[in-house]
């Protein structure tokens, strides 16, 4: 056996022990909770949320159908609705949804300060994009 062939195995054994005492130490020092660079919010001001998948059509020949074309949407929904019309977020170019979450530099985005508003909130992942499905055959 070529030296090549036995750095894998000893790799995939070191990595192997390695991992669970990293993780393990993570989780000791922050009790479960992610660490202080990734950016977490406050959902006090919302009552519930919820997904579902909207339009779309199943595809492809008989037995091997598949859905296609639907959208992910999340929606939020506040603690106290003070307003009659949701907002319904709708991303442009290669964005998706996430956008009105949060800021690149990680504040919070849109969909915070106007849960605090009191408005229904949907966002929406246009199809074949971010959590909505990509289906090569008809995408």
């Amino acid at each position: 056996m070529n030296a090549s062939k036995t750095r894998l195995p000893i790799a995939a054994l070191l990595a192997a022990a390695l991992l669970p005492a990293q993780a393990l130490k993570v989780s000791k020092a922050a009790g479960g909770a992610p660490p202080a660079t990734i950016p977490t919010f406050s959902t006090t001001d919302l009552s519930r949320t919820g997904i579902f998948y909207a339009g779309g059509k199943y595809v492809g020949e008989p037995g091997k159908e598949t859905m296609g074309g639907d959208a992910y949407v999340e929606v939020w929904v506040p603690k106290q609705i003070r307003h009659p019309y949701p907002i319904i977020y709708i991303h442009g170019a290669g964005q998706t949804a996430t956008d009105w979450q949060q800021t690149p530099d990680g504040r919070p985005g849109w969909a915070y300060y106007f849960a605090k508003q009191g408005y229904v909130q949907y966002m929406v992942d246009s199809p074949a994009r971010g959590r909505s499905p990509y289906v090569p055959t008809i995408n």
